[in-house]
Protein backbone atom coordinates (compact mmCIF):
# COMPACT_ATOMS: atom_id res chain seq x y z
CA UNK A 1 0.00 0.00 0.00
CA UNK A 2 1.58 3.25 -1.05
CA UNK A 3 0.79 5.53 1.92
CA UNK A 4 0.57 3.21 4.90
CA UNK A 5 1.46 -0.32 5.84
CA UNK A 6 -0.95 -2.94 7.09
CA UNK A 7 -0.19 -2.28 10.75
CA UNK A 8 -1.11 1.38 10.31
CA UNK A 9 -4.35 0.32 8.63
CA UNK A 10 -5.09 -2.11 11.47
CA UNK A 11 -4.41 0.59 14.06
CA UNK A 12 -6.83 2.97 12.36
CA UNK A 13 -9.49 0.27 12.13
CA UNK A 14 -9.13 -0.57 15.83
CA UNK A 15 -9.73 3.09 16.74
CA UNK A 16 -12.97 3.29 14.73
CA UNK A 17 -15.97 2.60 16.99
CA UNK A 18 -18.08 1.53 13.99
CA UNK A 19 -15.69 -1.36 13.36
CA UNK A 20 -15.65 -2.58 16.98
CA UNK A 21 -16.09 -6.34 17.12
CA UNK A 22 -15.35 -6.80 13.42
CA UNK A 23 -13.08 -9.82 12.91
CA UNK A 24 -9.96 -8.98 10.93
CA UNK A 25 -7.78 -11.45 9.02
CA UNK A 26 -4.46 -10.08 7.81
CA UNK A 27 -2.27 -11.62 5.13
CA UNK A 28 1.33 -10.78 4.34
CA UNK A 29 3.94 -11.85 1.84
CA UNK A 30 6.64 -11.23 4.42
CA UNK A 31 7.55 -14.46 6.14
CA UNK A 32 10.14 -13.28 8.63
CA UNK A 33 9.75 -14.04 12.31
CA UNK A 34 10.02 -10.33 13.18
CA UNK A 35 7.14 -9.45 10.83
CA UNK A 36 4.99 -12.25 12.22
CA UNK A 37 5.69 -11.16 15.80
CA UNK A 38 4.69 -7.56 14.99
CA UNK A 39 1.30 -8.77 13.69
CA UNK A 40 0.65 -11.04 16.65
CA UNK A 41 1.47 -8.29 19.17
CA UNK A 42 -1.04 -5.97 17.53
Amino acid sequence: MPRMDGLELLSGMQKDPQLEGLPIAMLTSRGGLTDTARWLIN
